[in-house]
């Protein structure tokens, strides 16, 4: 009996997923977590996007208002959360805050809010000092004075014909300073009153007084071809009488005219000064520039007396010519004598302006900024007398 063969069957494999499958499966897997990260990133970059938002609104109000502070012609700060920017048109830029927003007032009306959420915000400025100029002030009294040395006062003859001439300067330092160690200068000042050791020790006659400016400083000679800036005709009877010095004899001797200044025998030195009044006889006389008053006495029997002092090796303030047409020689004798009258002096006036700003603001999240600037306007000039003050307009070109 013959058997068929049949060749042996393969057992069929576990069940599972194919290889195709499995790379279907790992594809789309990776599709969806490129997907689900593609998601995620742009969600994250949007939060940053959006913090950085937040700080750079900030840092940009910041960055804004230290530039104006920077090319700010001036700048001031009236209270800690208000700063005002004044460009070199007088355009007027102002910063504050207003609850928790911080707001910006632009020179044509218009505002509106730098940034919002602020908690605090505070200006503080730092400054530097500046001087000006400030209005002129009226001041009276003793405008010149000049002392007598410390030697023997002698009286001086000073017969008619005789010319005298006395040096006179004004000091243009005020007696005052409106602002500590800067001194203020006299402007004009106008003679009143003249104090003058004169007596009169002869019988009538007049005092002729007239002002000229002088040669120099300290040289009582007027200027030549100088004109009287102011004259004054005085009786010799209006001054006190001289006093005759008790020792003196008369031994009826005439001594004849001396060229130079000869001091009497016969009467007393004067006792004081003589208050002659000059308002109204001169125009406003400047500080600094030399004078001279000259005085002439005429009339027939006319004389005066006068004290003086000799200041020998120092020079004198005094020159003498006898008669009307011999020049004025200088002399080392000094005579004591004041001026007083009205002068208008200079003032100062010191103002604080701002030359750096420094911001500090914190933000509701808690985060905090500080900027620093400068004001270009005030740290460029160290001079006080340069620079800016608030409200000064800027040079027109």
């Amino acid at each position: 009996m013959t058997t068929a063969q049949h060749p042996a069957r393969r057992p069929s494999p576990p069940g599972g997923f194919t290889l195709i499958e499995v790379l279907v499966a790992v594809t789309l897997s990776a599709v969806l977590l490129i997907g689900t990260a593609t998601l995620t990133g742009m969600f994250s970059e949007s939060v940053a996007a959006l913090t950085e938002d937040v700080a750079s609104e900030h840092e940009a109000a910041l960055a804004r208002i230290a530039r104006d502070v920077r090319y700010a012609w001036w700048t001031e700060v009236p209270s800690t959360d208000r700063l005002i920017v004044s460009s070199h048109e007088a355009e007027l830029t102002e910063y504050h805050l207003d609850g928790s927003d911080l707001l910006v007032s632009r020179p044509g009306g218009e505002s509106g809010t730098l940034c919002e959420h602020v908690t605090s915000l505070a200006f503080t400025p730092r400054t530097q000092q500046r001087l000006r100029e400030g209005p002129l002030v009226s001041m009276s009294g003793e405008l010149f004075a000049r002392s007598a040395p410390p030697t023997v006062t002698q009286s001086l003859e000073l017969p008619t014909g005789s010319r005298t001439a006395l040096a006179l300067l004004f000091d243009s330092d005020a007696a005052t300073a409106s602002v500590a160690d800067v001194p203020d200068k006299i402007a004009d000042i106008t003679p009143t009153t003249l104090y003058l050791p004169l007596a009169n020790a002869g019988l009538g006659g007049q005092l002729q007084l007239d002002v000229f400016r002088a040669r120099a400083p300290r040289d009582p000679r007027p200027r030549p071809g100088a004109t009287a800036l102011g004259t004054l005709l005085l009786p010799l009877a209006a001054l006190p009488p001289a006093t005759v010095d008790p020792t003196w004899i008369d031994d009826g001797t005439i001594s004849p005219p001396s060229a130079t200044i000869e001091v009497s025998a016969q009467f007393e030195p004067p006792a004081g000064n003589v208050p002659i009044d000059v308002a109204g006889m001169l125009p406003p006389l400047e500080p600094g520039v030399a004078y001279s008053i000259l005085l002439t006495v005429t009339g027939a029997n006319a004389k005066a007396v006068m004290s003086g002092s000799p200041n020998l090796g120092a020079g004198g303030n005094l020159a003498y010519a006898a008669t009307p047409g011999d020049a004025l020689t200088r002399s080392d004798l000094v005579v004591a004598y004041s001026t007083s009258g009205n002068a208008a002096a200079t003032t100062t006036v010191l103002s604080a302006a701002v030359s750096m700003v420094r911001t500090t603001m914190v933000a509701s999240s808690g985060e905090s900024w500080i900027r620093s600037a400068s004001v270009y306007s005030q740290v460029m000039a160290e001079d006080p007398w340069l620079g800016v003050v608030p409200g000064e307009a800027a040079p027109q070109h």
